[in-house]
C-alpha cells in the first residue's frame, strides 16, 4: 500500500507547476502588501489565503479519503476541473470571515514577536498548503484518470496514516526545493 502511493506521488510531483501555483496563489497578497499602508487590511487577505488554503487542503483530503473507503471518483478528471469543484465546494460552504477565523485559530496558540514574523509563518504555513494541495490534486487526477488497484483491500485507519505519512514527506521535499530555488 506504501508503495503504491510512493509511486503515484513520484509520478505526479511537478516541482514547476508547485512553484507557478505558490506565484499564482501568493502573488496578489504580497503585491497588495507592498502597496498598501493598511495593515490590517493585508493582514485579513493574508489570513483569507491561509484559511482558503486550509479549507481546499480538507476538501482535497476528504475527496480522496473517501476514495479510498468506498472505491469510488468521478472519472477521467482534469486538474482544472478537480480545482474548479473544489473551489465551488468551498465558496458555496464558506464565507470570508469564517476563512478568516480559520486561518487565525491556526495560529490562535502562536506567540509572535512582531507583525513581520506572524506575516511570514502565515506565508509559509500558505506554501506549505499550496504544495499539498498540489499534490492532492494530482493525486486525485491521476486515481480518476487511470485503472487503478482499489484501495478497499487496506485497512483504511492504516491506509489514511500512510498516505498523510507520505503526503507530508513529499510535501516537504517540495517545500525545500522551492526554498533553496528562491
Amino acid at each position: 500500500m506504501k508503495k503504491v502511493i510512493e509511486e503515484i506521488f513520484s509520478s505526479i510531483l511537478d516541482q514547476q507547476e508547485i512553484v507557478n501555483s505558490i506565484n499564482i496563489n501568493l502573488r496578489p497578497v504580497l503585491h497588495g502588501r507592498k502597496e498598501s499602508d493598511n495593515e490590517e487590511e493585508c493582514f485579513n487577505k493574508l489570513s483569507f489565503c491561509l484559511g482558503y488554503h486550509i479549507r481546499k487542503v480538507e476538501v482535497l483530503k476528504s475527496i480522496i479519503f473517501t476514495y479510498f473507503k468506498h472505491n469510488v471518483i468521478k472519472k477521467g478528471l482534469d486538474k482544472a476541473q478537480i480545482e474548479g469543484n473544489v473551489e465551488g465546494i468551498i465558496l458555496s460552504e464558506t464565507g470570508m470571515s469564517e476563512m478568516i477565523d480559520t486561518a487565525r485559530a491556526y495560529h490562535d496558540k502562536a506567540l509572535f514577536e512582531s507583525r513581520d514574523q506572524r506575516d511570514a509563518s502565515y506565508l509559509t504555513n500558505c506554501m506549505k498548503l499550496i504544495i499539498e494541495s498540489c499534490l492532492l490534486v494530482g493525486f486525485i487526477e491521476y486515481v480518476s484518470s487511470r485503472k487503478h488497484a482499489s484501495f478497499l483491500s487496506y485497512p483504511y485507519d492504516k491506509l489514511v496514516g500512510n498516505f498523510n505519512e507520505i503526503l507530508g514527506k513529499y510535501a516537504g521535499d517540495a517545500f525545500k526545493a522551492v526554498i533553496r530555488s528562491m
